[in-house]
């Protein structure tokens, strides 16, 4: 099963015009991350819209949001320079 499945990648990877392996992995990979990236941005959006939502200032919860809307940022910038 996993020969089979293998051998169905690489000749995918020859009819798409990739070199059989290093070109797929590299493309598989950005393909991958590029959705990892999606995802932290869809959470951040919903972080951003908790943390203007909520009116006190010196709140536990706004400075809460704030730290995982920090290291969620970093995440995303760690990511993109990977590429």
């Amino acid at each position: 099963m996993v020969t089979n499945l293998a051998d169905e990648v690489n000749s995918y990877g020859e009819k798409i015009g990739l070199s059989p392996k290093s070109e797929f992995k590299s493309e598989l990979a950005r393909g991958y991350f590029e959705a990892v990236i999606i995802e932290k941005e869809t959470q951040l959006n919903e972080y951003l819209n908790a943390y203007n939502a909520i009116r006190e200032k010196d709140s536990f919860n706004r400075q809460y949001i704030e730290t995982l809307i920090y290291l969620l940022k970093s995440e995303i910038k760690g990511i993109q320079k990977m590429f």
